[in-house]
C-alpha cells in the first residue's frame, strides 16, 4: 500500500465517523424532541380527558333533571 493510498484510508474513516456523530447527535436531539412533543400532547390530553368526563357528568346531571321534570309533568298529567 502506498502512502498516497493509506491517506485517502484515513481520510475516508474520518469522513465516516465525522457522518456517524452527525447522525448520532440527530438521533438523541430527535429522540429529546419526541419526548419532549409526547409529555405535552400527554398533558394535553389529560385535560381534554378531565374536560369531557366533566361534561359527561354535567349532562348526566341534566339528563336526570330532564327525567325528573317529565315524571313531575306524567304526574300532572295523570291527575
Amino acid at each position: 500500500m502506498s502512502t498516497e493510498e493509506a491517506d485517502g484510508h484515513v481520510a475516508l474513516e474520518r469522513v465516516r465517523e465525522i457522518v456517524a456523530v452527525v447522525v448520532l447527535s440527530l438521533t438523541a436531539i430527535l429522540t429529546t424532541w419526541c419526548g419532549f412533543g409526547s409529555s405535552k400532547w400527554s398533558g394535553q390530553m389529560s385535560i381534554q380527558f378531565s374536560q369531557a368526563s366533566s361534561a359527561r357528568i354535567q349532562s348526566v346531571d341534566q339528563r336526570g333533571d330532564d327525567y325528573a321534570l317529565l315524571t313531575v309533568l306524567f304526574a300532572l298529567v295523570l291527575v
